[in-house]
């Protein structure tokens, strides 16, 4: 963070974005590869179906490597919207093919090397312009992201992703290598996804984690996700995990009431902080269950704690 020039309110570690690091092995991205190329799985768009592509954030050894790579121990934010699969493929084909029909084999293909096709610059050159970028530059509305490479980038142009530091210029940094992963803290920084250039690829799976720990800055929202959701499920996880927090928050306190020689002052004021900011949590999250007003609710300057 001190690198980009920014001190973000909702930081949990001083980690803006993690170097790559390797977490699956080619055996192992051809398995989950394999599960995205199913057909059946893919038309279900069902969790009960997702079959590998679900499974690895419930492995402890996946996620201390990546808490150990984020400096602070991570989980999933609740199970609803655990992660989610970002495809690119050859936008020609895209135009004119139902999309079941273009899925990506289990075996990653080579990107092509063609120079044509590598050297193409953005189509502005602007990194501002909203053709260079994939959707628009955002904070995500969760803390941390884990992002995996299931393409192999060989040969790939553009792809990366471009960071606003706090001078107001900006940082790419490229993607990583098939198999490897990335962990930021998407929340607390504005970024946006470069768009690719060229024929091929570009698979990548992006899982949203918090910090385990209840005490430290809680910087989930809701944002975007609750108009494309089902708000019956949605909320009921999302206030579920939320009040998880303040029960963990709560035992906490007790503890410290009961282990620790406090006056009787010291403990009135440490009961009035306490309730003050579980106030403003327990608010935000019921803020956050209101229809979305298409504001920028991933505004990483606003109370989240």
């Amino acid at each position: 963070m001190k690198e980009l020039g920014l001190n973000p309110p909702t930081a949990t570690s001083p980690i803006a974005i993690t170097e790559p690091f390797l977490l699956f092995t080619v055996e192992g991205v051809k398995e989950l590869r394999r599960d995205l190329s199913s057909r059946d799985r893919s038309e279900a768009r069902m969790k009960a179906e997702a079959g590998n592509l679900y499974r690895p954030r419930e492995c402890e050894a996946l996620l201390n490597a990546v808490s150990q790579a984020a400096g602070v121990e991570l989980v999933p934010v609740f199970d609803y919207d655990i992660a989610h699969t970002n495809v690119q493929v050859d936008a020609e084909k895209a135009k004119n093919e139902d999309i079941y029909q273009d899925l990506p084999d289990a075996e990653p293909p080579k990107q092509p090397t063609d120079p044509s096709l590598i050297d193409q610059k953005l189509p502005t050159g602007d990194i501002n312009d909203k053709n260079a970028v994939v959707g628009d530059w955002h904070n995500d509305v969760f803390p941390w992201v884990c992002v995996l490479m299931l393409s192999d980038p060989t040969g790939m142009s553009g792809g990366e992703t471009a960071l606003r530091k706090g001078d107001g210029s900006f940082l790419k940094v490229r993607g990583p290598e098939l198999g490897y992963a990335v962990v930021m803290q998407g929340g607390s920084i504005h970024h946006a996804a470069l768009k690719q250039h060229g024929a091929g690829e570009r698979i990548t799976m992006v899982t949203s984690l918090r910090p385990k720990d209840p005490l430290a800055i809680d910087g989930t929202t809701l944002g975007r996700v609750k108009i494309v959701s089902d708000p019956d499920a949605l909320f009921k996880q999302w206030t579920t995990y939320r009040m998880d927090v303040v029960s963990a928050r709560a035992l906490a306190l007790k503890k410290k009431f009961v282990e620790e020689s406090l006056s009787g002052e010291e403990i009135r004021e440490e009961m009035k902080k306490w309730v003050d900011e579980q106030k403003k949590y327990l608010d935000f999250t019921v803020t956050e269950m209101e229809p979305w007003t298409g504001e920028d609710e991933s505004d990483a300057n606003r109370w989240r704690k």
